[in-house]
């Protein structure tokens, strides 16, 4: 009985099911293309796979390991065919290109005549027409693994001969790679061309083959070393942290040079964000930026930015954040006059922790327009992480959602994946401050899954996300249990999942227990956290009798939205001034958030806004003015799935008189998260292509869920997609 193989999406699933840890999306592509999808090899070969190593993809080209059994089994078949015939299979075995012409050129200096392939088509092991192919994938793996390490070398060493160097030298100088006995500094040398082409064109992937290649095939310890710190820098990158880490020791015993260890440490700091524990990375990273400071001035900086990176991503402390503002200011970018965007980002976050926000806004607009707009090397990746913070603090909407936006592309086009589940984290902030509550989750649960796969224990900014995320959603048992597991597994000295749970305590009018968890966090650190909880602070303060504390706040919420001059801030300010403001003002400044709520891309902020004037309007028992914003209100908290607040605002209707029935949140989609993803990338017009490269999946798997999508929601083409309110409703702010 022939077994057929499996769709995609099941595929998938068996292979989860029998894997031992999470795979990454490119991992499990790779391993149902090898496996053509066929369920028995699926259940054979993933049990066997040692799991790091399908997790990090081999440095060069090679097919996919196959289990002894299965290779005894195919090559039974193969060793009963004639010699030239089994020579012809080792070396179509030997190359991914399915290229005839080079594999005719490559059997010629093998002295293989044409027929040689003969048998092997007459026994349907291999079709050779426009294209090589063999009739299973694993038919491949079994010959290339059945051949000794001696016949492999031979293969390539004749594919090596039958390439153009001038016309392919990436290809090339693989071949070479693996047809190589000993270290071989010429091999060495053309691995590192590739591997700098790789680089700059943002082809990561290849970047850490070549370079990883590149070093281990360097005779010269001395010439090994710098290039083992190359190494590592790509495997970075590639987010494989953990051969970067083997790389990075194996390259510290032979450095010599200050500036290449200085570079090393900071390579070091940069692997330990994807460890982070507490303040001990950023003080790390303080530690090396002073070493490298009359060493080099770049070098220093850039661990600075990291340092940055490193605070923000866990609980800031302020005298942390003071050093690296203090060294920033000691250490001037190298070139003032044309400074860089991480000089951009170091100095305006640097006036920033100063309290000069009118002077870092400016600098991080800079910043943050190049980064929008330059081509960028590698460098610039992190530098997304420390500008979207700053956004953020800034109230600058638009510019979140552009940059968020930008970093998952570029992330996914340079195959960046050490950043790629940080990129897809912060985009989830974006997606709750635009009231897609539904695809935030998406996102977070994608980012978790895919940080798990490449070895995350936990991504920047992760606490802070998913403790939001369960605050609007106003689930009080689940946001508390998640709090409490958490800090039982970071211990009881991190206290930012707690603060997270701020709008929660808000929705359910616990202001004082709201107050106390603001004030800590302001207290705790001013700038980095402080500033975000800033609009709740006031709030909580008011409600809760605390008119000085309130007044205090909105002072430094007016400085940052000032600086920022952006529709959220200039709102939010305006709803917060209202509330402490007298009868005779109050309206108009509710008036004045509204509108510039309206235009800000933050519904739930907005919502917030009718609710807070529907209810001073009740207050001054102006009951039909105050049914209309609180109308707004529940109709727009129960649409986006924010159960707390939309409570709130129905109390207050009923209060008005108003018989407002107790509707259920909208928090449950038809579609999968994936199935919803591709929906609304489908929607904007993304071709199918487009979208499985960005999703790091196949062509054949978008339009397998795009079927089921359209069965679902029961339309038949894209146009009709766009306009369906499930899809509609979750498209990303622009």
């Amino acid at each position: 009985m022939r077994v057929q193989a499996l769709a995609t999406e099941d595929a998938q699933r068996l292979l989860a099911r029998v894997s031992a840890r999470p795979l990454a999306s490119e991992v499990s592509n790779r391993f149902i293309i090898e496996t053509a999808g066929n369920p028995l090899a699926i259940l054979e070969l993933a049990p066997a796979m040692i799991p790091t190593a399908l997790v990090a993809a081999p440095l060069l080209d090679e097919p996919l390991p196959v289990h002894s059994r299965l290779q005894r089994h195919f090559l039974i078949k193969v060793r009963a065919l004639p010699a030239p015939t089994q020579t012809f299979l080792q070396l179509a075995s030997a190359d991914s290109s399915a290229d005839p012409v080079l594999l005719w050129h490559a059997a010629k200096r093998l002295a293989l005549e044409v027929d040689a392939m003969a048998p092997a088509e007459s026994e349907r092991l291999i079709h050779v027409g426009p294209r090589v192919s063999f009739r299973h994938p694993l038919i491949r793996s079994a010959i290339y693994y059945g051949m000794t390490p001696a016949e492999r070398r031979i293969m390539h060493s004749a594919l090596a001969d039958a390439i153009d160097s001038k016309i392919d030298p990436d290809r090339h100088a693989e071949h070479r790679a693996l047809s190589a006995v000993e270290p071989d500094e010429e091999v060495a040398r053309e691995l590192l061309h590739a591997g700098e082409r790789a680089k700059q064109r943002g082809a990561y992937a290849a970047w850490a083959r070549y370079a990883s290649k590149a070093a281990e095939l360097t005779p010269d310890r001395s010439v090994r070393a710098p290039r083992l710190l190359e190494a590592a820098e790509a495997l970075l990158y590639r987010g494989q942290f953990d051969r970067a880490q083997v790389a990075l020791d194996d390259a510290l015993s032979a450095l010599d040079d200050p500036l290449q260890r200085g570079a090393a440490k900071l390579i070091e700091g940069r692997i330990r964000l994807a460890r982070p524990v507490g303040m001990e990375t950023a003080r790390f990273l303080l530690d090396t930026a002073r070493g490298l400071r009359s060493v080099d001035v770049g070098l220093a900086r850039d661990a600075l930015n990291n340092a940055v990176l490193a605070t923000i991503g866990t609980e800031p402390i302020p005298a942390v954040l003071e050093e690296i503002a203090r060294l920033a200011k000691a250490i001037p970018a190298r070139h003032s006059s044309s400074p860089s965007i991480e000089d951009l980002l170091l100095d305006g976050t640097a006036s920033m922790v100063g309290g000069d926000y009118l002077a870092a806004a400016p600098l991080l607009r800079r910043a943050f327009d190049r980064l929008l707009t330059d081509e960028l090397d590698p460098q610039t990746v992190p530098s997304f992480a420390v500008a979207i913070v700053t956004a953020y603090l800034l109230f600058d909407f638009a510019m979140v959602d552009a940059l968020t936006d930008m970093r998952v592309k570029v992330a996914q086009r340079r195959g960046a994946l050490g950043s790629l589940a940080s990129a897809l984290l912060f985009r989830a902030g974006t997606e709750i401050y635009a009231g897609h509550l539904n695809q935030a989750e998406d996102l977070i649960k994608q980012a978790v899954e895919f940080s798990h796969a490449i070895g995350f224990w936990q991504i920047l900014g992760s606490i802070w996300w998913e403790g939001t995320l369960l605050a609007w959603r106003g689930n009080e048992a689940n946001a508390h249990r998640w709090a409490e597991e958490h800090t039982a597994r970071v211990g009881p000295g991190m206290n930012l999942a707690w603060y997270s749970l701020l709008p929660l305590e808000l929705g359910l009018g616990r202001y004082q227990v709201a107050l106390d968890i603001a004030v800590a966090a302001w207290k705790a650190e001013p700038v980095f956290l402080g500033s975000r909880i800033l609009p709740n602070l006031i709030e909580a303060a008011v409600r809760a009798g605390d008119p000085a504390t309130a007044q205090a706040a909105v002072r430094q919420l007016s400085v940052l939205a000032t600086a920022g001059a952006a529709p959220l801030g200039l709102g939010l300010m305006a709803r917060s001034r209202a509330l402490l403001a007298d009868d005779n003002h109050a309206e108009a400044l509710y008036q004045e958030a509204s509108d510039r709520l309206t235009n800000s891309g933050a519904p739930p902020e907005l919502a917030r806004c009718h609710l807070l004037y529907g209810e001073w309007l009740r207050r001054q028992n102006r009951r039909r003015d105050a049914r209309e914003q609180l109308r707004k209100a529940y109709e727009m908290f129960s649409s986006m799935g924010m159960g707390a607040f939309a409570e709130r605002a129905r109390v207050e209707l009923l209060a008005t008189g108003e018989r407002a029935r107790r509707r259920s949140v909208e928090t449950q989609s038809r579609l999968s998260p994936q199935e919803a993803q591709i929906a609304r990338l489908a929607a904007k017009g993304v071709r199918n292509q487009e979208i499985a490269s960005q999703l790091f999946i196949s062509d054949r798997t978008v339009e397998y869920h795009l079927a089921k999508v359209f069965r679902k929601l029961g339309v038949s083409s894209r146009t009709q997609l766009a306009t369906h309110p499930e899809v509609a409703g979750a498209a990303l702010t622009k």
